[in-house]
């Protein structure tokens, strides 16, 4: 039996295998920090995990709880399937495909988080805060 890779679009919410949220503030107040603290030269990566750690289950049952979706669910795409979906939503067709090969990268943890989870890493925005500013985006359209 064929395994079903874990695929979704680029982008959204549910991306990451354990999905970690990030807000506008959390990176902004990131990178003034490090441009304030001044103790680094040349290139230096910061990531930022979010809050925590969530499956895309629960990201996709917060989002619909904000968005007043209650049966919003994570479905997982084959590849085909999120290509034809992002072609459909506008995007060029090798825009689409480089977005599903970041997915698959994601999903087969060759991009993941080489820090793991710290104190540094670790911004203060819940998922669920997160979650309720894009809803309020979302119903001003």
């Amino acid at each position: 039996m064929r395994q079903r890779a874990r695929y979704c679009l680029a982008g959204s919410p549910t991306c990451w295998w354990k999905r970690a949220a990030k807000a506008e503030r959390d990176i902004a107040e990131t990178a003034a920090w490090a441009l304030l603290a001044r103790h680094w030269r040349g290139v230096e990566v910061r990531e930022l995990l979010g809050e925590r750690d969530l499956s895309h289950a629960q990201a996709a049952a917060i989002l619909g709880q904000r968005l007043g979706l209650s049966d919003l669910e994570y479905r997982q795409l084959e590849p085909g399937e999120a290509v034809d979906g992002l072609i459909g939503a506008g995007f060029a067709p090798d825009l689409a495909a480089a977005y599903v090969e970041l997915a698959r990268s994601i999903n087969a943890e060759l991009i993941r988080s080489l820090q793991g989870r710290n104190a540094t890493n670790t911004p203060p925005t819940r998922f669920e805060d997160f979650a309720e500013a894009l809803a309020q985006a979302y119903r001003a359209m």
